[in-house]
């Protein structure tokens, strides 16, 4: 399921690590956190190996897994207070640590309620939570908002900038691709247990470019009327690119796939804000290939 893997997660960095079901993932972390042995190899946290040092490598590692591991007949609160426990924070802090993990997740209100009792969304934020205390040095979050509504996953998303802001290394699996680009500073795609590619989002882009994609927004007329603009408009626009394919159209809207030089991009906008006065569309915008697209 993982073979070959080599990478390292610096103080402060949140590493995204993207893939589909079954890629190996899960495994992953599972051997990071000594669920499962590593049959060959090692992982090292803070200098400590996985396979020799599990007690130091335990105490420097945080873990929220996929599906969260709570007990039913525990309150949201008495979780905290009994991971803080675990973690060894003394006595006289571990209502502090309770506090925090109320106030930073958005639980203050289900303080007493028991896991069963709580939303998809509000389990998720508690799994985060525990994760976070004892100021661990890893912190591994198996795709942390799966099913959570927005409004929750904006408090995960800031306990996890917070905790990169303060020195934590994060490992993030996820199949957002809006949260790996609002989160991660670098990231890998891991297929069939191997790692594909590796670097900043912007470097993951560039290498797998498939090109830029333009919208073209079309004034709302008949349509025998607007079968026509779109001819005029898809002539006009393929006069000026070499390589420019019609890959959608919605409505009004033309979406095209164009091979563009990231240096000629200022000519290219130019030539459309032009064509947009001279009133052969409405509107354009221009963006990138999209993680998603990669």
């Amino acid at each position: 399921a993982v073979q070959g893997i080599s990478f390292g997660i610096r103080k402060g960095e949140c590493f995204g690590l993207l893939g589909v079901n079954g890629a190996g993932k899960s495994t992953l972390f599972k051997m990071i956190t000594s669920e499962i042995p590593i049959t060959s190899g090692d992982a090292f946290i803070s200098g400590y190996s996985v396979t020799k040092n599990l007690k130091e490598t335990r105490q420097r590692l945080g873990y929220c897994p996929q599906f969260d591991a709570m007990c039913s007949m525990m309150s949201v609160q008495e979780h905290l207070a009994m991971f803080s426990r675990f973690r060894g924070a003394p006595k006289s802090k571990v209502s502090e640590i309770v506090q925090w993990g109320l106030d930073n997740l958005g639980l203050k209100k289900f303080a007493n309620y028991l896991p069963g009792k709580l939303s998809g969304g509000n389990r998720r934020k508690l799994a985060v939570a525990l994760s976070l205390i004892g100021n661990p040095d890893l912190i591994c979050l198996d795709e942390p908002t799966t099913g959570v509504d927005p409004g929750a996953r904006s408090y995960v998303w800031r306990c996890i900038a917070s905790s990169t802001e303060t020195g934590h290394g994060v490992l993030l699996t996820t199949h957002s691709m809006e949260e790996c680009e609002s989160l991660c500073h670098r990231l890998t795609i891991q297929v069939s247990g191997r790692l594909m590619c590796f670097g900043s989002l912007q470097h993951i882009k560039s290498k797998f470019n498939k090109g830029y994609t333009i919208l073209i927004k079309l004034k709302i007329v008949p349509k025998a009327e607007q079968d026509k603009m779109v001819e005029e408009v898809t002539k006009y626009i393929r006069s000026k690119f070499k390589e420019i394919v019609l890959e959608q159209r919605n409505f009004n809207v033309l979406s095209y796939n164009a091979k563009i030089e990231a240096s000629s991009l200022s000519n290219v906008f130019d030539m459309l804000s032009k064509a947009k006065k001279e009133n052969l569309f409405e509107d354009f915008s221009i963006s990138q290939t999209t993680l998603e697209q990669v």
